[in-house]
């Protein structure tokens, strides 16, 4: 985890606000599965995509899987960060067959309070893998 100030700079008639130690990143996401380390590995949309990283998020973390076809086609999923996730093989057979994108991201949201307001924050930690979809 990493902490960062807030600045949020200010209108006319409005000073600046600054809020020290305010966001706070999730942890680094490690995934075992599937491997996201090498390119252009065969996902078959005929079965499951079982998903695996280390849950070491904090309360509240959650964990956003997206599938991106070659076509633009998106399938997305939000997970609890308990450190499995299941996309089943219904789902997966609607993407087209061909070089996609999985992104796996444990993503952080709150409000911060401001004078004039508040303030939705997200911060995430991701992982990029081009599965090849066949």
């Amino acid at each position: 985890d990493a902490t960062y100030d807030l600045i949020a700079f200010g209108a006319e008639g409005m000073g600046d606000v600054i809020l020290h130690a305010a966001v706070t990143t999730p942890p680094l996401l490690t995934v075992s599965a599937p491997d996201v380390a090498n390119s252009l590995v065969p996902l078959d949309r005929a079965g499951d995509l079982a998903i695996a990283w280390e849950a070491n998020g904090a309360e509240g973390d959650r964990v956003v899987i997206r599938v991106i076809d070659t076509f633009g086609q998106v399938l997305t999923a939000h997970a609890i960060d308990d450190g499995a996730f299941t996309i089943p093989a219904a789902e997966l057979g609607e993407l087209a067959p061909g070089p996609a994108t999985l992104t796996i991201a444990r993503e952080r949201l709150f409000d911060l309070g401001l004078p004039e307001g508040h303030l939705r924050v997200v911060v995430r930690h991701e992982v990029w893998a081009d599965p090849d979809l066949t």
